[in-house]
């Protein structure tokens, strides 16, 4: 109880300003949870590979600088600016499978 009185415009007020303030905290959370399944269910329909572009792109890399001929690929000379991914991964290619 309040020593103030209030009026019946000041409680309808107050009984709509609370679902606007818990609608306002909930609206992000449930576009992050919505957009979150979309994308869910939408990656469900695609069958792709776990191995990417530049993963392979380091491992020839690294084979060709562990096998001497270095920064080739297919016997052509190549070009990276990223060097040390290539030269942290080549020694693991000197280890005979």
């Amino acid at each position: 109880m309040s020593a103030v009185p209030t009026t019946p415009a000041q409680t309808a007020a107050e009984a709509v300003a609370f679902p606007r303030t818990l609608a306002r905290a909930l609206v992000l959370p449930l576009i992050f949870v919505t957009a979150t399944a979309y994308h869910f269910l939408q990656s469900r329909g695609h069958a792709t590979t776990t191995v990417f572009n530049d993963e392979l792109l380091y491992a020839k890399l690294s084979q060709s600088i562990a096998a001497g001929h270095g920064l080739s690929i297919r016997g052509e000379p190549f070009f990276f600016p990223a060097l040390l991914a290539p030269l942290v991964q080549a020694p693991a290619w000197l280890i005979s499978s």
